[in-house]
């Protein structure tokens, strides 16, 4: 993601929409450069079965954004915060997910 960003000279995100079937996290690690510098804005990702094949886990995805980001689940009804990381979490039927860097 970084040297794509240097690439195609993109100075910021405000909204990312990841679909790595499984490989989300790798593509955020590649970023390191632009979330460290706070360039995204927000987000999406999904959780599901395929990170069963990856072995990622949420807990993962929480440590990752926790310090810089507020974290939800999108539900059909609306946003449920995340405000700590629990294993009750670690649900591999597909969930959607947006973080939305804090102010």
């Amino acid at each position: 993601m970084d040297i794509f960003c240097q690439q195609y000279t993109i100075d910021s995100i405000d909204f990312l929409k990841l679909d790595g079937e499984g490989h989300e996290l790798a593509v955020l690690k590649g970023g390191k450069q632009m979330f460290e510098e706070g360039r995204v804005g927000m987000v999406q990702f999904e959780v599901g079965g395929c990170n069963l094949d990856s072995k990622s886990f949420f807990r993962e995805y929480y440590y990752f954004f926790s310090k810089d980001y507020d974290l939800y689940r999108i539900l059909s009804d609306g946003l449920r915060p995340i405000r700590s990381y629990s294993e009750r979490l670690e649900v591999f039927l597909s969930a959607n997910y947006l973080a939305i860097r804090k102010r």
